[in-house]
C-alpha cells in the first residue's frame, strides 16, 4: 500500500512539473523602489518578459515619466558569458528601437535586421513596451529555447544607467517558449 501511494505521489509530482514547463513563457521582475541613480523618473519598478513560440515581448513599468530610453540585454545561450543581444529603445524624442548583437563586455555589436514593434508606453503604468519575432534571436541557426533579461534605464544627462533590473549585470530567471 505504501509503495502504491509513493508511486501515485511520484506520478502526480511528475505531471505537475510537466504542466509548469508546458505553460512556461512569462516572468516578472519586481524591482525595488528608489534604487535608481539620479531622479525618480528612471526608477524601474517592474519588467515583464513574455517568450512564446513566435514572439518575445517586454513591458517596463517605472515611476514618473519614465527614462529617456532602455537597454534590454538578452541572454539566449546558457553556456555563454554575458548577453547575446540587446534591444536599444529610445523614448526621449520618438519610440525608436533596434536589436544588436553584444560582446561579452556588454557592449553593442552588429545591428540585427529585424523589426521591433513599439507601444504600450503610458498604458497601465507601462513606461515602455515592445515586441519582436523570436527568430530575431537565432544563434547558430537555432531559435532560443530559453531567454533571460537584464534591463537598464537610461538618462541621457547621466553617464551611468539610472536603474537596472534585477540589478547591475544580474539576470531574470530563464523563460522557455512554452512549447
Amino acid at each position: 500500500m505504501a509503495l502504491r501511494a509513493a508511486a501515485v505521489l511520484t506520478l502526480a509530482l511528475a505531471l505537475a512539473g510537466q504542466t509548469a514547463v508546458a505553460h512556461a513563457g512569462v516572468t516578472t521582475i519586481n524591482d525595488p523602489t528608489g534604487d535608481q541613480v539620479g531622479s525618480g523618473d528612471n526608477d524601474i519598478r517592474r519588467v515583464t518578459l513574455s517568450h512564446t513560440t513566435g514572439n518575445v515581448s517586454i513591458d517596463i513599468s517605472g515611476d514618473g515619466y519614465g527614462a529617456d530610453g532602455y537597454t534590454v540585454f538578452l541572454d539566449v545561450t546558457p553556456a555563454g558569458k554575458g548577453p547575446d543581444f540587446a534591444v536599444y529603445y529610445e523614448t526621449y524624442l520618438s519610440e525608436y528601437a533596434e536589436i544588436r548583437t553584444t560582446t561579452k563586455d556588454w557592449e553593442a555589436g552588429k545591428r540585427v535586421r529585424c523589426r521591433v514593434r513599439t507601444g504600450g508606453g503610458g498604458a497601465d503604468g507601462v513606461a515602455a513596451g515592445f515586441s519582436f519575432d523570436r527568430a530575431c534571436l537565432k544563434t547558430g541557426g537555432q531559435l532560443p529555447a530559453r531567454i533571460r533579461v537584464n534591463v537598464q534605464a537610461n538618462d541621457f544627462e547621466q553617464v551611468e544607467p539610472g536603474d537596472s533590473a534585477p540589478g547591475r549585470r544580474q539576470w531574470s530567471r530563464w523563460v522557455g517558449s512554452g512549447r
